[in-house]
């Protein structure tokens, strides 16, 4: 419910992104868990350098918002009707691990 006597104005407040990803990306050798699997954006990746791709163009975009302080990306694994995770349902990842790694942080450890 609206309530505008909550609100308060921007005065320097931290955005944090909390939740960001959920692209679908089944791995060549892998098959979907039901026809009703899904992830958003209606995206069909065909391999691991595309689904690292679209993870770093979503990160690159909240990068080059300075009011942005962070981000959580969602989901890390597949669960039963999302197959969106950076993981497999195993917990074995869906791409290179540095890959993955480059993609969410581009700039490297701190």
């Amino acid at each position: 419910m609206h309530n505008p006597e909550f609100e308060c104005g921007y005065t320097g407040q931290p955005y944090l992104a909390d939740e960001i990803g959920g692209f679908m990306f089944v791995p060549p050798g892998r098959s979907k868990f039901t026809e009703k699997s899904w992830g958003y954006y209606g995206m069909e990746l065909k391999n691991e350098d595309e689904f690292c791709a679209v993870i770093a163009e979503q990160v690159q975009a909240l990068l080059k918002e300075p009011r942005v302080s962070g981000f959580c990306y969602t989901q890390l694994t597949d669960i039963e009707q999302e197959q969106n995770g950076i993981y497999n349902y195993d917990r074995t990842p869906k791409a290179a691990p540095h890959k993955i790694r480059q993609a969410v942080n581009p700039a490297g450890p701190r």
